[in-house]
Formats: structure tokens, sequence, C-alpha cells
């Protein structure tokens, strides 16, 4: 703790010995740093449980789409075994969904109190990052809701409509808890209700504006940065229904662009951002296996012609593989920061010397 509050480092040559708070003499004794294999063990833990749950999530959801697709031919067939596996995909992904909105709605907005319920309390958050991840789950489901009726001419395709509401809920609960809201009168909540929907076109003229700026384009076209690679991710996934050799051909652009960003940065060293961007480029890996589960294999949702299925396969198991080697090329140096943070905080100080008379 003293060496945190004086912004040494154990890795430092010389650092300052502890002192006493009061008397400020130095404390005799021996510093043991820890090993690297507990850390190692705790990394390797951490990432399996992420990817286990984020690919049962995944795993939950597009079950979920394919049971609510094909809603009318589970009518139609009317046996009871065959409503069974359905029936439990459902409640499996509504008990998921309805667990995550109520994390975000007792955990958001930020510096909110827990709730008195102790039920209650363990779908509480401290920290905004946990709850801003269920979030962003929930944004998920509703833009992948929203592709599916929109790619898809079936009816029963329309039961999705009640899960795309559930990231809309935090919205408006931080704006029912605005003290203001509350000892406003109704003229002034109508102003306010009004300028608030004059705030998305102020919005988007200002995105405008900066987008038609230099510093903007560099910032887009710069292949070490994953802004460019995200949107290629998103624009294959949207032409895919559409045009297949139309993917192919951003499909190919993407895997250039993938590992010649990859070859530098590994082979020259370069940086590809901070904390924040490393989380964007582990999103946009993400996005691209969920996108390959999704559109490429014998349950896709795109039938793919003869001449461009293989390709279409394994040139997006190519893209995946690069954006993971990316992604794990961003958080290299996040890793090691946070393995000089926790080495730190769990290091052994023996205090020597005689026991006090007293």
């Amino acid at each position: 703790q003293q060496r945190r509050a004086m912004g040494q480092s154990a890795s430092t040559e010389a650092p300052q010995r502890p002192r006493c708070g009061i008397c400020h003499e130095e404390y005799l004794g021996t510093y043991t740093p820890p090993s690297t294999l507990p850390f190692v063990r705790l990394a390797f833990t951490n990432c399996v449980a992420t990817v286990v749950s984020r690919l049962l999530l995944m795993g939950i959801f597009m079950g979920y789409v394919i049971v609510t697709s094909s809603f009318a031919e589970l009518q139609d067939k009317g046996t009871l075994d065959d409503l069974i596996v359905p029936a439990a995909i459902v409640v499996i992904f509504q008990t998921v969904v309805l667990n995550k909105m109520l994390c975000v709605l007792f955990s958001w907005p930020p510096n909110t109190l827990p709730p008195e319920n102790r039920v209650l309390r363990t779908l509480f958050y401290c920290e905004p990052k946990a709850a801003l991840m269920h979030w962003l789950d929930l944004w998920c489901f509703a833009i992948f809701m929203v592709i599916e009726l929109f790619e898809k001419e079936r009816a029963s395709l329309w039961l999705l409509v009640p899960d795309i509401f559930p990231p809309l809920l935090p919205v408006v609960k931080s704006l029912l808890v605005n003290p203001g809201i509350r000892s406003c009168s109704l003229g002034q909540c109508l102003t306010r209700c009004l300028s608030v929907l004059c705030i998305p076109p102020v919005v988007a003229v200002r995105v405008l504006r900066f987008m038609l700026t230099a510093q903007f384009w560099r910032a887009f076209l710069n292949p070490f940065a994953p802004y460019l690679h995200t949107t290629l991710s998103f624009s294959a996934f949207l032409v895919a229904p559409v045009s297949a050799w139309a993917y192919v051909v951003l499909l190919s652009v993407g895997c250039l662009l993938t590992f010649a960003a990859a070859g530098l940065a590994l082979g020259l060293g370069r940086d590809l951002g901070g904390p924040g961007v490393a989380v964007m480029w582990v999103l946009n890996a993400m996005f691209s296996l969920s996108a390959e589960l999704m559109l490429v294999g014998d349950d896709g949702l795109v039938i793919w012609p003869p001449e461009v299925r293989q390709l279409a396969e394994y040139g997006t198991l190519v893209w995946v593989l690069g954006q993971t080697v990316l992604a794990g090329r961003a958080n290299i140096p996040v890793w090691i920061s946070y393995y000089r943070q926790w080495r730190d905080t769990h290091g052994e100080f023996r205090i020597e010397g005689r026991e006090p008379a007293v």
C-alpha cells in the first residue's frame, strides 16, 4: 500500500523501504514477491470462464432464434415430445434476459444504492463495467433480433418483438430517478421531453461534422485501430444474405487487412491501443466468431451457392483467427500491466527484529 502511494513498483531498482506512518522510521524486513504460477492460474480460470459463458450465451440465443423462427412448424406438429426441447430453450433464454435486465436495472445509473432485499441484492453490481457488460448483451440480442425480423418474412418471427425493449428500460429508469423530473411542473416536463427529442438530431449533425474532418479518417482508416475491422465485419454480416459474392469480396479484403495488421504488429512491435481499445478488439473478435456461427454451416442463416460455400467457410475461419490474433496482441500490454499491479499487491513483507518487551 505504501509503495502504491509513493508511485513505485516492486520491479524498481532501489525502491524506498516501507516506513512507519507516525515516526517515519524504516521497517526492517524482507520483501518476497509472489510467484507467477498463481497469476497464470487466475488468468487462465478467468479466460476459460469468460469463453465458456460467452459460447453458452451464443448457443442459447441461436437456439432461441431458431425455435422462434420455426414456431409455426412446431405448432403444426402438435406432439408433446417435439415441444419439450423448444420450450426449455425459450424458458432458459427468457430467464437469462430477465436476469441481465434486473442486474442492469438495480445497478444503473452509477452510484445507485443496493436494494434492501437480500435476494435482489445478489443482482446488484458495484462496478459500472459489470452492469455495462450485461447491458451490452441486451443490446446485442436486440440488434440481432431486428436483423432477423427484416431478413426473414415469417409471421412467427414477430414473437421476437417483446425482447427488443429490455435495453431501453435502463434509459427509462435513468430519466425517472432524475430528481429534477419529480419536482418540475407539467410544462417544464414537456419542455424537457421536447429538448430530449432534439438531442438525436444535434448529435447526428455533430457526428457528421466530425466525420468530415481529417482526424476522423486518419483514425478510421488506421489498420492498427479496430474501427475499420469492425466496420468490415458488420458490413459482411449484413451483405451475406443479399449477395454471396459481395460477402466473398469483403471477406478477402478483411483477411488481407487483418493479417497485414497482425504481421506488422507482431513483427514491428506496434502498439494497438490502450485498455479501452483492447476491449474493442476483443468485442470485434467475438462478433466475428458469432457471425461465423450464424452464417456458415449446415444450420446457418445463409444458403450458400456450391461454388462459394467452401471459400466462404474457410475464408471466414481464417478471418476469425486473424481477428483473434489481433485481439491477443492488443491485450498483451494490458495483461502485463495487470500482472504488475497484482504482483505489487500480493507480495509478502516480513518484519524482522526483536519482539517488543511490552
